[in-house]
């Protein structure tokens, strides 16, 4: 079982039932007005997803984000968003804070990862201009943003949160899982059935390097919806500097990785295109705040296997407490959206 996998168990399958059932009787209490939902104060664009793990949404998140705020008259499926500044709006998964909390004003953080999470703490870091924001109520997130003067939100992982309504649901898909053989929790990774990508109004495939594989996927869910699709692609960017944001040239001799993602093996990947294989290599769980022993362990590493260098994300790398001591560099990405239809 990879690290994050739900439990595969008789027991998960049986919870797995009342699971379902909930959830389809909460969307179904929305689809029937019964539970309310809100009008947005703000133009509102949300990335979602329905499984667990990593799809490629936060950098989606974070791409949308900087090129609704360069243009500031972004058209997307007929919609357009970027009235300044642009604002993007997590819960904010991990942090140790509650209710709302400004992370950033399009300057950089302006809290602690602790206070913001990590991929908000990456997105105040890697996004100029945009602000940035966590609250575990999207409602009231977006009402004190357009109290601060935000123009605009991207709700980051808001698929699932149905009392506010948006004006564009953008839903991910890893084309490495199959929709028609995918469980929902605790038994699979599913929130939802994925007969309920009938909301959205586009479809994004990640991880399609496959084109057969993509061209099933996309047929599965045109049974479903007939929203338009595009391809996410994610590309190693090179190396860079933490601390400067300055490029650096791949590592001679030994070197090594680590990690806590949800989908370790699109970082492996990713290093293998543009790095080539560590020496040494260590995936921890997503969103792991590095302890103590965690860090002796990687500094024994670099020690014994005489690394130069241990590469790693900016969502790990944001999460290292100040003092680590390691060598550490990162791999950027880089992001692409292309239209299937």
């Amino acid at each position: 079982m990879s690290a994050g996998s739900p439990p595969r168990s008789l027991l998960a399958w049986l919870l797995s039932v009342p699971w379902a059932s909930i959830t389809g009787a909460r969307n179904l209490a929305y689809d029937t007005g019964l539970f309310t939902t809100h009008d947005s104060p703000l133009p509102t664009l949300c990335v979602g997803n329905i499984s667990l793990g990593g799809v490629g949404k936060s950098p989606l998140v974070m791409h949308l984000a900087r090129e609704i705020s360069a243009a500031r008259d972004f058209p997307l499926h007929g919609l357009r968003f970027g009235e300044s500044p642009v604002a993007v709006l997590s819960r904010g998964y991990g942090r140790r804070s509650r209710g709302f909390v400004l992370v950033s004003r399009g300057e950089g953080p302006l809290v602690s990862v602790d206070q913001s999470g990590d991929e908000s703490a990456v997105c105040a870091r890697l996004c100029p201009g945009v602000w940035v924001a966590v609250c575990e109520d999207r409602l009231e997130g977006v009402r004190q943003l357009r109290e601060l003067g935000c123009g605009s939100v991207i709700l980051d992982d808001g698929f699932q949160h149905r009392r506010l309504k948006r004006d564009l649901d953008l839903l991910i898909w890893d084309c490495g899982r199959d929709p028609a053989s995918e469980a929902l929790l605790p038994f699979g990774r599913l929130r939802e059935s994925p007969l309920n990508a009938a909301r959205a109004h586009a479809l994004i495939f990640s991880r399609a390097g496959d084109a057969s594989l993509l061209a099933r996927r996309l047929t599965w869910f045109r049974q479903v919806t007939d929203a338009p699709a595009w391809v996410l692609e994610l590309q190693p960017d090179g190396l860079c500097d933490p601390m400067s944001g300055n490029p650096l040239p791949v590592p001679a001799g030994n070197w090594g990785a680590f990690c806590g993602l949800g989908n370790p093996g699109q970082f492996e990947d990713s290093l293998q295109q543009s790095v080539g294989l560590p020496v040494h290599s260590r995936h921890f769980p997503d969103h792991h705040s590095f302890s103590t022993a965690d860090i002796l362990e990687l500094q024994r590493a670099v020690k014994q296997d005489q690394l130069s260098c241990l590469v790693t994300t900016w969502k790990d790398w944001v999460r290292l407490p100040p003092a680590h001591g390691l060598p550490v560099v990162v791999l950027g990405q880089q992001v692409r959206l292309l239209p299937l239809d």
